[in-house]
């Protein structure tokens, strides 16, 4: 969607996991806001261009808690419109 003119990206950095492959069954952990996810393989291209160590990075990185993104994106594109 990065390439589409028409999409703004709200958030913080993705987890990085497009240099592994295959996700096995998310595992719970004790803060219900987490969940443990590890993968089967590397990805055999991450050799050569890695992204895991930032992941992909919104275009408007929202350093708020979690529960207020939507909010905030709302009136964000009503002021842009």
């Amino acid at each position: 969607m990065k390439q589409s003119k028409k999409t703004t990206r709200f958030g913080s950095n993705s987890v990085g996991m497009m240099d592994y492959e295959g996700p096995i069954s998310p595992t719970p952990l004790p803060c219900k806001m987490l969940i443990l996810m590890m993968p089967v393989s590397k990805s055999s291209w991450t050799d050569k261009k890695p992204i895991d160590a930032t992941g992909f990075s919104p275009d408007v990185k929202l350093n708020i808690p979690g529960d207020q993104w939507v909010e905030y994106i709302i009136k964000d594109l009503k002021r842009k419109n």
